[in-house]
């Protein structure tokens, strides 16, 4: 009789359990909860106050406070010079010369390459180098390609990914020590869709994640330049990603990735249009929540080169936490 009663008042407390246990969906939206002093220092609601203590102090310069100033109000700013061009003219020639090699690159990768459009596809460098140099030129010159990681294989793109200058600036406006992730070499204008780098990217806490595009030369407003909507990044999240960074462009169904460009698209009517018309060697920074894309390109013989880098402090990029299946 004692063993019996054990056994049901075990199920008892098992049934208590189950009963007061959280469903999967709720332990997980708690796992990616937020709060306000969770964010970089320059998205909090005391960003301006915050700010002016640093700058009274003198822990930062009169440009660095109309920088960060900039960046609370419009999420990004422009530094002039901020590349040498003894390192981007070396750059654009190490890339030039991928095209005549002699020998392939092990691990290197030119993306969305070919003749036309619907030919396109990624390559590596050794597919590229066995065809003839004709047929090379003709797909270096007619798709929109891209190559990620130059720094990699590129001793002046490295000492551009590693520059002190933009990682002690892209520490000072996240507000943690920050590194140089990811970078994309752009030779053609981009004609991307307009959206939020974090939509892309796993990151929490939130927001801490900044892009820094380099003009590698001359920017032509004809080339179809990198478009922006300043104010756009104080925006919250699109809706359809209610479980981020679980739930973002990389893990969303083809309805919700469409939904997400309607709604960013509709979002930017909001805000003013700008067209970052560069000169070579600026830099634009800009905050991870900013709407931003791909202008028109009026004249596709007009190159648009730059060099894209993504800083983010340790810890917070989770794409190895995230479920799939992804899109790429």
């Amino acid at each position: 009789m004692n063993l019996l009663n054990s056994i049901k008042s075990a199920q008892h407390r098992l049934k208590q359990l189950l009963s007061n246990s959280e469903p999967a969906q709720a332990i997980e939206e708690k796992k990616w909860a937020i709060q306000p002093q969770d964010l970089p220092w320059l998205d909090r609601p005391n960003a301006k106050k915050l700010l002016d203590a640093k700058y009274k102090s003198k822990e930062i310069s009169s440009q660095e406070y109309e920088w960060l100033g900039q960046w609370i109000d419009e999420g990004y700013f422009v530094v002039d010079d901020a590349i040498d061009q003894n390192l981007l003219n070396p750059m654009i020639a190490d890339l030039d010369n991928l095209w005549y090699a002699d020998k392939p690159i092990p691990g290197v990768i030119i993306h969305n390459l070919g003749l036309d459009k619907d030919s396109c596809r990624d390559y590596t460098h050794a597919e590229v180098l066995d065809l003839d140099q004709s047929v090379r030129e003709q797909m270096r010159d007619n798709s929109n390609w891209r190559i990620h990681e130059l720094y990699k294989i590129s001793e002046n793109a490295r000492q551009i990914f590693y520059s002190p200058t933009l990682t002690n600036l892209a520490s000072l406006v996240l507000g943690k020590e920050s590194q140089p992730k990811y970078s994309i070499s752009f030779h053609w204008g981009s004609g991307q869709f307009l959206h939020q780098d974090m939509a892309v990217f796993h990151i929490f806490p939130v927001n801490y994640l900044l892009g820094v595009w380099i003009a590698a030369e001359d920017i032509s407003p004809d080339s179809g330049p990198l478009v922006f909507y300043p104010g756009s990044h104080k925006e919250k999240m699109y809706e359809g990603f209610d479980n981020y960074p679980q739930t973002n462009l990389r893990t969303a169904n083809k309805e919700t990735f469409h939904t997400y460009l309607d709604s960013v698209n509709q979002v930017a009517e909001k805000y003013e249009r700008k067209e970052f018309i560069a000169k070579k060697g600026q830099a634009l920074f800009w905050h991870g929540m900013l709407i931003h894309g791909g202008g028109w390109i009026k004249n596709p013989s007009l190159t648009r080169r730059s060099f894209v880098i993504h800083y983010t402090p340790e810890g917070v990029d989770r794409a190895t936490e995230v479920e799939g299946p992804f899109n790429w």
